[in-house]
């Protein structure tokens, strides 16, 4: 006869294996799960990075067309300043000229960059309608500005020919302008120019600068056949004074008379001041005659 405490034994060695099996199970189960999270969390942090990278490479094709507005802008505003001539044409090309060359540069740049977020979009196997519908935008406003630089380098090639004409123009008036100067500069010098001898009255009168009349010979006034050589050239602008060499002032005497002058004795030399221009050249010959 058995023992009671066999009997006892079995049914409880029974529920010892029965208990550590499904412990093992338990833990199998929890290491399953606990391996899912990890891939889950894995998954969800590889998605985070790729929506951020993506969103980055967004915000610099924003960034780009912001800076393709800007140099529009100075094409606009050289363009504005060509025609109302208030820019150099050579400043207005080199600024036009720069501006498109930056301008293809960021649009090629954008084009590329939307080629590669489709790409990378296509190969992710992700399904993500706001980057689709936002890359779809940008392609279509980068077509957009395509055609928008097109047109204006068509209205700038326009505005280089009318700067073009505006320059022949320019250039006629210049030299218009140049050839009126110089005939003015020349007109002004003559009305302004002057003529003066001085020296003794024998000798004024040897050189056929003065008349002389009468026994005595008294002065009569410059002669009618002296000529500009004879006599010293001035700018009644800037002759302030005449020398009369060494003498008196009460031995001078000025043909044809005039006056706006005085005779000023210094160191033994007397110096004819001009005190008013215009009295003074009233006659633009004047001879200054020493007796």
């Amino acid at each position: 006869m058995k023992n009671w405490k066999t009997y006892l034994a079995v049914p409880m060695l029974a529920a010892v294996f029965t208990f550590t099996g499904c412990n093992g199970e338990l833990k199998e189960e929890a290491e399953k799960l606990k391996q899912q999270n990890e891939e889950l969390k894995a998954g969800s942090k590889k998605d985070s990075l790729y929506i951020a990278s993506m969103n980055s490479e967004m915000d610099e094709l924003y960034a780009n067309l912001d800076s393709m507005r800007a140099r529009e802008e100075r094409i606009r505003q050289a363009s504005e300043k060509l025609r109302a001539k208030t820019m150099g044409g050579k400043e207005g090309s080199v600024t036009i000229d720069e501006s498109f060359a930056q301008l293809e540069k960021l649009l090629a740049q954008n084009k590329n960059k939307i080629a590669s977020l489709q790409k990378k979009l296509s190969e992710s196997g992700q399904k993500n309608a706001l980057l689709e519908k936002a890359m779809e935008e940008m392609r279509k406003q980068m077509e957009d500005k395509d055609a928008q630089i097109n047109s204006m380098k068509e209205q700038v090639a326009n505005l280089s020919k009318e700067v073009e004409g505006l320059k022949v123009q320019n250039a006629t008036i210049v030299a218009e302008k140049q050839a009126t100067d110089e005939k003015l500069t020349a007109t002004t010098d003559a009305l302004n120019t002057v003529f003066y001898a001085v020296g003794a009255k024998k000798d004024l009168e040897k050189k056929g600068l003065i008349d002389t009349r009468g026994l005595f010979k008294k002065l009569d006034g410059l002669a009618a056949g002296a000529t500009d050589d004879a006599f010293v050239k001035g700018d009644k602008r800037y002759l302030k004074e005449i020398s009369a060499g060494q003498g008196k002032a009460k031995n001078i005497e000025l043909l044809p008379k005039r006056g706006g002058f005085e005779l000023v004795e210094a160191n033994g030399e007397v110096i004819i001041k001009i005190t008013n221009a215009d009295e003074f050249w009233k006659s633009k010959y004047v001879a200054v005659v020493i007796k």
